[in-house]
């Protein structure tokens, strides 16, 4: 029985998941796993993960 191997897109991409998670922003990720900024953002996008730094951007401008 072959086993299969999931690709690099989608290792990337549960990396990316997992990094955000712990609270990295998303050009911390894009430099850890060598990917542009934009495909940090699309993963979080879908996964509806905000950054922290995102968040606190959103709190402040909700305070005003």
């Amino acid at each position: 029985m072959k086993q299969k191997q999931l690709s690099t897109r989608v290792i990337r991409r549960i990396e990316i998941k997992s990094l955000l998670k712990q609270g990295y922003s998303v050009s911390e990720v894009a430099r850890m796993v060598k990917v542009h900024r934009n495909a940090v953002r699309n993963v979080a996008k879908k996964n509806q993960i905000r950054s922290e730094e995102h968040t606190s951007e959103l709190q402040s401008h909700h305070d005003l």
